[in-house]
């Protein structure tokens, strides 16, 4: 019988858990939402005090398929493999215990706003499904992502980002209109990409809610926020289409769409962006 995704998740967690060095190991994303589609990725995060050596990592994987990329230093030290027994592939995050604890800190106790995706480390800890955990660490690391959501950092992600999308003199805004106008459709979709960020940034905060990250993120809004513009979907298409184009139509929607916003933020007491 095959085994369900979660279960081989459980499986290759007990042979990590053999390694000294981590300390847990969990998965998130949509094994642990349950939400996972036929070709979803299993995304597993291993903690650990310091890095394990590969030859390690490269047991506790077995068996994998021969296209199997190891210790990838891209974003986070990851290790990507299908699994060669059910054909499911399997996206480990290798992220050490000072740096979760450190991101735990920025959230919680000196809240910093980013320029988007301020709060998707924490969204991934709240919703993780935890396979192993050594002394109770991560227990205590997810009890802190399961508190309510800091209104000073509530207020930080919002004044940035509301900042940088309309109202600094370089705002994203003002670089979208300036890419149109000169046909350079690669910055207009670069722009848009960051402004997106931005904006879904402002809408989680605004109804306090950890970012979900890059996927899904309509359908999170409109499960997640009840403070959203009416026509949020509609407009958000609307600029996605026009961007590929070059329209100058494109500067107009991105308009409207930041001035769908200005209601609900104002209605909460936050400068309009």
């Amino acid at each position: 019988m095959t085994l369900t995704k979660l279960e081989l998740a459980r499986q290759i967690a007990a042979r990590y858990a053999e390694i000294p060095l981590v300390r847990a190991v969990a998965v998130s994303g949509s094994t642990a939402s349950q939400a996972a589609e036929p070709g979803s990725d299993i995304d597993m995060y291993v903690y650990v005090e310091r890095a394990i050596p590969l030859d390690q990592r490269m047991i506790a994987a077995q068996p994998y398929n021969p296209d199997a990329e190891f210790d990838l230093q891209l974003f986070e030290t990851t290790d990507n493999y299908v699994n060669a027994e059910t054909g499911y592939p399997l996206d480990v995050l290798f992220r050490w215990v000072s740096w979760t604890e450190g991101e735990m800190a920025r959230i919680f106790d000196e809240p910093v706003g980013w320029l988007g995706y301020t709060t998707s480390v924490w969204y991934n800890i709240k919703i993780a499904l935890p396979l192993f955990d050594r002394d109770g660490w991560f227990a205590g690391i997810q009890a802190k992502a399961k508190q309510p959501y800091p209104e000073a950092l509530r207020r930080a992600i919002i004044e940035k980002n509301t900042l940088v999308a309309r109202r600094t003199m370089f705002s994203y805004m003002q670089q979208i209109e300036k890419a149109v106008k000169r046909g350079d459709l690669v910055s207009v979709n670069h722009r848009i990409a960051a402004l997106l960020a931005s904006y879904f940034d402002i809408l989680f905060a605004l109804n306090r809610q950890p970012n979900p990250g890059e996927k899904r993120l309509i359908s999170f809004a409109e499960t997640l926020c009840p403070l959203r513009p009416e026509q949020m979907r509609t407009d958000i298409e609307a600029v996605l289409r026009l961007g590929g184009t070059g329209d100058p139509a494109t500067t107009a929607a991105a308009q409207h769409l930041l001035d769908q916003l200005n209601p609900l933020l104002t209605a909460e007491g936050f400068t309009a962006v």
